[in-house]
């Protein structure tokens, strides 16, 4: 067993520290609602060999924070951006759980935390970005480290969720990446798209016009006012346009119906005077289809379809848990930290935690290991 690192395996193209077979039966399925967090929590201390423990351990450190679908519509998303686990969550646990024997640093691949500007972005990585985040996660891997990555599905995949994977290897030349819960092999463009990612939920309306008819819209505005972390993302108004759009949209569509009924009314009466009984148009079936076309066609159609922005508590970005007696890739890491970490505020917990932003392969050979005491 190893003493100080998880025993790196590296091929021509790919590192990683167990093969397929073991990730089967090594890795931690998921092992319940929200509880990514946890699992590859778990599924860490088996790569550090650091006491693992049965998966009912990880509920009495890690939060899941569940989602309160029950709630009225303010208070529902404010569990949706508060639910599961984020990175800090994480490596207070690991250190709580090992007596302080493993812990975690977190590394983003964005320019800012997402909390540092007024303006949303919903950019993609670029190719350099995605080469960034591949060198990162061969020298974490080479080095012992065991990554786990915080993803936006919602951004990367469609998925109605973020998620926490754990990272057990990389193929450089395939341009995949090794993870578990689920065991799978992600493309590193994939990958990417769900790191480099502002802290932002897509909700979808669906969601939200559910619960709106349950409280005056009025009421609902003022709640969601009161949410410090929501300001930035108007999610107020959002919920304001959305749900007047909606109305209106109902509103013209019995209009429409109504008009439809009428015409087909007249046009019925007209072939009983005209004696068109026989070879008159199918008005019905004509009007119905001209109005879905109409409808189809129109901007407003297209804003109907648009989810509801709100802010995710934590951040995209890579933690990645180490033993503390590993001694060269502790200076490594926190050499990193040192010369490229800042100090981050999270509005939804109120809490700041320090984050490394790693934009370029240049940060990766040089971090200034005298400072480290």
């Amino acid at each position: 067993a190893p003493t100080h690192a998880p025993t790196t395996t590296t091929t021509t193209t790919t590192t990683s520290y167990w093969t397929r077979s073991q990730a089967q039966t090594q890795a931690i399925q998921q092992i319940g609602p929200n509880a990514c967090g946890p699992t590859a929590l778990l599924t860490v201390l088996r790569a550090l060999e650091v006491d693992p423990e049965p998966p009912s351990l990880a509920w009495d450190f890690v939060p899941a924070r569940l989602r309160r679908y029950d709630s009225l519509l303010a208070d529902y998303l404010q569990s949706r951006t508060e639910a599961g686990t984020i990175h800090t969550d994480l490596i207070e646990s690991i250190e709580t759980m090992t007596g302080g024997r493993a812990t975690g640093l977190f590394f983003s691949f964005c320019e800012t935390s997402g909390w540092e500007s007024d303006i949303i972005s919903f950019s993609s990585p670029t190719q350099s970005t995605q080469r960034v985040i591949e060198r990162f996660l061969e020298e974490m891997l080479g080095r012992g480290g065991v990554p786990v990555a915080t993803l936006n599905l919602m951004i990367s995949s469609g998925n109605d969720a973020w998620h926490h994977q754990c990272i057990y290897g990389i193929d450089t030349q395939n341009h995949t990446i090794l993870a578990t819960n689920p065991l799978m092999d992600i493309s590193s463009a994939s990958l990417s798209r769900g790191l480099v990612s502002d802290p932002l939920m897509l909700i979808p309306r669906s969601h939200v016009l559910s619960r709106a008819n349950s409280q005056p819209l009025s009421e609902i505005i003022e709640e969601l006012q009161a949410l410090p972390a929501f300001r930035k993302f108007h999610v107020d108004a959002q919920v304001q346009v959305m749900v007047e759009k909606e109305r209106a949209m109902e509103k013209d569509l019995k209009t429409m119906a109504k008009e439809r009924r009428e015409l087909v009314k007249e046009r019925e009466v007209e072939k009983v005077v005209m004696g068109l009984e026989e070879d008159a148009p199918d008005l019905t079936s004509q009007t119905r289809t001209h109005s879905k076309t109409t409808f189809s066609r129109t901007p407003l159609h297209q804003e109907y379809l648009k989810p509801l922005v709100i802010p995710f508590g934590g951040m995209a970005g890579v933690t990645v848990f180490f033993r503390r007696d590993s001694k060269a890739l502790v200076q490594y890491l926190e050499g990193l930290h040192e010369d490229f970490g800042r100090e981050i505020t999270l509005p939804v917990y109120g809490t700041t935690t320090r984050v490394a932003f790693i934009t370029s392969e240049n940060q990766l050979d040089q971090p200034r290991l005298s400072q480290i005491k």
